[in-house]
């Protein structure tokens, strides 16, 4: 896809097969990517490269992917970073609601390389 190649994506999941999965399909549409394992790294590496959007799962150890939008939308180098949350799990309407004013776009797992692309389509 044109002018995806200067896209840089940080991929954040604790589970390194969606991490793999995700990674091979931006690639292959043309997208830079890069891999953190932890909310920690991630916020490291946020602080580091200058990324167009973050991939991030919801449910993970130490802190979740809400907890991980809120840090960085009160971050003054990071709260214009786009983000879509990965998630499996049921929200409840109050994180459904927290996610929307942080301005959070939610991909529901799981999810083809067709609805990937379609909310990469909306928030780039």
């Amino acid at each position: 896809m044109a002018g995806n190649t200067l896209k840089n994506i940080l991929i954040l999941d604790d589970e390194k097969a969606m991490t793999l999965i995700i990674n091979k399909v931006l690639a292959m549409n043309g997208y830079k990517t890069s891999t953190a394992n932890s909310p920690v790294e991630a916020l490291e590496k946020l602080h580091e490269v200058d990324y167009d959007l973050l991939f991030t799962d919801y449910m993970m150890p130490d802190m979740n992917g809400l907890e991980l939008c809120e840090v960085i939308r009160k971050d003054e180098n990071l709260k214009s970073m786009k983000i879509i949350m990965l998630s499996a799990k049921t929200m409840d309407t109050e994180e459904t609601r927290r996610l929307t004013e942080l301005d959070v776009l939610i991909l529901r797992k799981p999810f083809t390389g067709y609805q990937l692309q379609e909310h990469l389509d909306k928030i780039l």
